[in-house]
């Protein structure tokens, strides 16, 4: 079977085209997607940073649609169920499924179902594992874009002390605010080593910016025998960590190999937006028709007019 699909034939260039997605077997289910997020790994591969392989067209990993043909063996759903979905082609107008990486998207959330993109709000969760916050950590977040905001979103409802978020986005330090940071610090108009010396450093500090230079930064702000938690996307890697020998620092990297079953943060991140503990709608910026794929896409590597999360959708 064939579908439309945002492809990337070379680097800085996406366009339209058609792509060969099989058939549906007996015990999968085909996807008409609604909608799919821009991951920095999609900017980072339409850049060329992650692989100069071209043309890509296996992209998109935040898909969300309605399901319009079950196989013969499938029980548990049918056609016309509203999905989220796990690691598949969200660049394509149709997929084909597993049933193991689908999960239904409840009546109540009829409304809003595009935005119910999970796999980010799964690694969120597995962020917030991997913080292990107690009732007197002190956690400074360093980034209040997309994934900062989300993972914000968790750890705001833990018994840590104190959560402190930091940016250069003062519209986006706001929105940290209403989502449960106790204090928000400009990092483009403050020292973010003179606060940290002046309030005391953190028992845990969150990289979520990805930016070079930054997971050393964050080390500098955390305390003796404290965590590091690399959140953001480092890759092409670029860190030295001889300094977490000699602090006796733990450094983490929350990527979903942390996790010793993703599927679990998953099924955990689609209770919690049902709950409304996440909410994604609040974070997606920019959308785009999939036609228009190219101003997305150079639109989320410019990050301009606001950008926070950038979005195709095929409806």
């Amino acid at each position: 079977m064939k579908s439309r699909a945002i492809i990337f034939p070379k680097k800085g260039k996406a366009v339209l085209d058609e792509v060969d997605i099989g058939e549906p077997g007996d015990d999968q289910v085909l996807v008409k997607n609604a909608g799919c997020g821009i991951c920095q790994v999609e900017i980072k591969k339409f850049k060329g940073l992650l692989d100069d392989a071209f043309p890509q067209k296996q992209l998109g990993h935040e898909g969300v649609g309605t399901i319009v043909r079950a196989g013969k063996a499938v029980k548990d759903f049918k056609e016309g169920d509203r999905i989220t979905t796990l690691w598949y082609n969200g660049f394509t107008e149709y997929n084909v499924a597993d049933l193991n990486r689908i999960r239904k998207i409840p009546l109540q959330h009829e409304a809003d179902f595009p935005y119910w993109i999970s796999e980010p709000a799964a690694c969120a969760v597995n962020g917030y594992k991997g913080c292990e916050i107690n009732p007197s950590s002190r956690i400074l977040l360093i980034g209040a874009g997309y994934m900062g905001l989300l993972l914000l979103q968790v750890i705001s409802r833990s018994l840590a002390d104190e959560i402190v978020v930091a940016d250069l986005d003062k519209s986006k330090l706001a929105m940290a605010k209403r989502f449960g940071a106790g204090r928000v610090f400009d990092s483009g108009s403050g020292d973010l080593a003179a606060m940290a010396k002046e309030s005391g450093k953190f028992d845990i500090v969150i990289e979520a910016t990805g930016a070079s230079g930054m997971i050393e930064q964050a080390a500098s702000l955390c305390g003796p025998r404290g965590q590091v938690i690399v959140f953001g996307d480092h890759r092409p890697w670029t860190c030295q960590t001889r300094w977490a020998f000699f602090a006796g620092l733990t450094l983490k990297f929350t990527q979903p190999g942390f996790s010793p079953d993703f599927f679990v943060e998953w099924r955990q991140a689609c209770r919690l937006i049902e709950r409304g503990v996440i909410r994604q709608k609040d974070l997606i910026s920019h959308i785009f028709k999939a036609k228009h794929c190219q101003v997305g896409m150079d639109t989320a590597v410019s990050r301009a007019g606001n950008y926070i999360k950038g979005y195709f959708t095929w409806l």
